[in-house]
């Protein structure tokens, strides 16, 4: 999910959200949980572009780039990819490392013994741009008003996404 103002959340769980959310599906097979909440911290990092009044439209959404770790070939080179299915360039993102990274933070429980050694690197100097549109098929939601009781699950138990001055998340 990705709000207007450059937030974004990972949801796994079917959700109704108003229209001030867009739904980014992935086009990649390689996405995967750990994948989906490593590109929401990416994401993030580019929600200060998007203040006072300034909206993170579908349009311009689909055109912002986003680095990415890239991957190496055994001998340390680049890895190009001749058919550029993820950039103009032939750069190829690290899925393997997005997931490892994810997993790195997930492998105990937080306490104060978790310790900065081990948790994996990131070494963002040698990361590439990628667009977000180029990932992701984002579709814009209906506004709150749209919303009949024929597009709820039966039952009311499909969470909604909502936007207001007060009480964000989920209702």
């Amino acid at each position: 999910l990705f709000r207007s103002v450059g937030e974004a959340f990972y949801q796994s769980e079917p959700y109704w959200a108003t229209d001030d959310v867009n739904a980014l599906y992935p086009y990649y097979e390689q996405f995967n949980k750990y994948i989906g909440l490593f590109m929401v911290a990416v994401i993030r990092q580019e929600k200060y572009k998007f203040s006072y009044g300034r909206k993170w439209t579908l349009d311009n959404m689909n055109k912002t780039k986003i680095n990415l770790p890239i991957q190496h070939n055994s001998d340390g080179t680049l890895f190009i990819d001749a058919d550029k299915k993820y950039s103009d360039d032939g750069y190829v993102p690290d899925w393997k490392f997005m997931e490892d990274y994810i997993k790195s933070l997930h492998h105990k429980p937080l306490t104060t013994n978790n310790k900065r050694e081990n948790v994996l690197h990131l070494d963002v100097e040698n990361w590439k741009e990628f667009i977000v549109g180029d990932f992701f098929d984002i579709h814009p939601t209906k506004s709150l008003k749209d919303v009949t009781s024929s597009d709820c699950v039966e039952g009311g138990m499909t969470p909604l996404v909502v936007n207001q001055s007060y009480n964000n998340g989920v209702a």
